[in-house]
This record gives structure tokens, sequence and C-alpha cells, in this order.
């Protein structure tokens, strides 16, 4: 980012190379990486269409940084065919199968988990005030900075709708840096030093609070625990079946030893958008998921079917056993709930 901005109005190779190389290494470290990099794109295209053609650019330049992007493309291309198809792979396998639709409103409810229920709502505030009060004179930073926000989660939200579920905090990670610089450049913008002190003393208390309480009450799943409690109410060389598929089966036979990885297996768990449902023989069942929705629905092996009304009981029991993160319910050979 540093780079970036500085490409804007410092001439020279350096920043050039520096914003291709750490772009290329950041898209091919984490893929999500590549939801900002299309917001930088948005946002040169913004400068090359709208802002030049108003003569608004205010001598910025959309050349470096444009010839920076495409640089970097070119240094990722090598691997690019291969991320491409480890994310292809993944979507055909039913990996992201698992992530489960969420309602238009979720960018909020995402900024807000992400940030603190204390510090949103400040935050929301300073952002507001400073896209009202800086529009005139910080106009262009305001715009790069929106666009920061904005675009991952357009993106996200997007191939969510198209393709297949994708709104998972962790993947607009981005965005909640630029919300944060946003109500960052309202305090800045304040006239008096006790206001600014004052106002980010407040900030910064709330997120601490936040933090606390997520350290004594995390919030995620814990998999290194899920994985220990799993391993070790499981014997005879029994199977964990395990839902959802995909990810949680590849992340928790990561934390388990390496003799003990075979033991985890697929429960074949499909969702139809309303409840989720699977077959499974005498082994024990993990679910791995912070929160189960209201209509949870199990079809065991001889087809039994439990209806919601065993929800609650479910719910229950799953919390009791690994403090909503992970449980094993224990199915007898007939197919019928221990």
């Amino acid at each position: 980012m540093f780079f970036f901005v500085r490409a804007h109005r410092k001439a020279g190779f350096p920043s050039i190379a520096a914003t291709a190389i750490l772009a290329a290494v950041a898209v091919a470290s984490n893929q999500t990486a590549l939801f900002f990099v299309v917001a930088e794109g948005v946002w040169l295209a913004y400068l090359w269409i709208f802002a030049r053609a108003q003569n608004r650019s205010d001598l910025l330049s959309a050349a470096r940084p444009t010839m920076a992007l495409a640089l970097g493309a070119i240094v990722f291309a090598p691997v690019a065919l291969a991320a491409g198809r480890v994310g292809l792979n993944a979507l055909h396998r039913g990996i992201l199968v698992g992530i489960e639709p969420q309602p238009p409103w979720w960018p909020l409810r995402a900024l807000k988990v992400m940030a603190g229920n204390a510090a949103f709502g400040p935050f929301v505030a300073l952002s507001l005030f400073a896209i009202w009060r800086q529009c005139n004179r910080a106009r262009l930073a305001v715009r790069f900075i929106l666009c920061w926000l904005m675009i991952p989660f357009t993106v996200i939200m997007f191939l969510s709708y198209t393709i297949t579920p994708l709104m998972v905090e962790r993947y607009v990670l981005s965005s909640l840096v630029g919300f944060l610089v946003l109500a960052a450049l309202e305090v800045a913008s304040l006239p008096s030093n006790w206001l600014r002190h004052g106002i980010a003393i407040l900030v910064v208390a709330q997120s601490l609070a936040h933090l606390h309480h997520h350290w004594r009450q995390p919030e995620d799943i814990q998999w290194q625990e899920a994985a220990a409690f799993s391993s070790s109410n499981v014997y005879g060389g029994k199977t964990i079946a395990v839902i959802p598929p995909g990810e949680p089966v590849l992340v928790l036979r990561y934390y388990l030893p390496q003799s003990k990885r075979a033991m985890v297996v697929d429960a074949h768990a499909k969702f139809d958008g309303k409840a989720w449902s699977f077959h499974c023989g005498p082994e024990p069942v993990a679910i791995v998921q912070t929160e189960l929705p209201a209509n949870f629905s199990i079809l065991y092996n001889r087809d039994i079917h439990v209806s919601s009304g065993h929800s609650d009981a479910l719910k229950s029991s799953l919390t009791k056993a690994a403090a909503g993160s992970l449980a094993s319910v224990t199915t007898s050979s007939n197919g019928e709930r221990d």
C-alpha cells in the first residue's frame, strides 16, 4: 500500500518495482489479497476516466501505479495458472460448500464483528463524518479509501451470489483496514488536540475491551482444541465423520498427529439452503460450527430423520461437549442417537 500510494506522486522505478513485487507476493501468499488489488484497479480506472476528464487529478500520476500493477501481473503470471487450478479444484471438490449464504447486509455485520461491538458505533460515526467533511478538502483521499473499503466486499458478494458463497470475514480483512483509516482521517482533521486525543483514547479503550473479551471467550472455532477433544474421545481405530465437508476436515487433520489424521473423514454432508443432511454409521460425528441454525436437521444411515424439534437438545449437547466449537454426537449401529 505504501509504495502504491507513493507511486502516484514520486517518479522513479523503485516505487514501481516495490509495488509490483509486493503485490505479486501478497496474492501468491494469500489469494484473498487479489480483492484489494482489484480495488486498486478500480481506483486507477477512476483516475484515468473521471478525475482526469474533470481535470481533478491533483497532479496524481495514474500511469506509474498502472505500470506497477501490470508489472506485478507479469511477476505473478508463472504461478497464476497453478493458483487458478487450486481454486477451481477447491470449488469442484466442494471444499467451500461449508460457507453458508449471508444476507445483503452482511458487510455491516462483518465490519462489526471485526471492529468489535463497542467500537463499531464510533467508527461508523467517524467514517460518515469523514465522508461528509472531507469530500471537498480531501476528496481524492476519501474516494481512494472508499474503494479500499467497498470493492473487496462488492467482489465477494458478487461471487457469493453468482458462483458460491464466500462471505467470510477473513476474506475482507483489507476492507477493515480501509474502514479504520477512514475513521482515523476524521480524527486527524479535528480542530482541537484535546478532542482528537479524547476520541482516540475512547476508541482504543473500546477496542481493547473487545480484545479482552475475545481472549477470555474466543468467538471463533478453536481448531487445536477441537482436534485434541475429538482424538481423545475416539478409540480402537474408529473414525470421526466431520461436517461441514471440505475445509474443516483438512484443518482438523492439520492439527492432529500424523498417526491420527486418518481417523478424520468426510461425512458427505449436503446443505440444501435450509438444513444440513448426512449419512453416517456408528462412528462419532464432529460438527464444526460456532452456531447451529434453528432448522438444523440430521439424516442418519437408516434414513431416520431428526426434525428441527430436536435442534434445541442437539444445540445443548454440542455446547456442553466443546464450548460451541466442536461436538461429538455418538450414534449406535441402528442409526439412533445415543
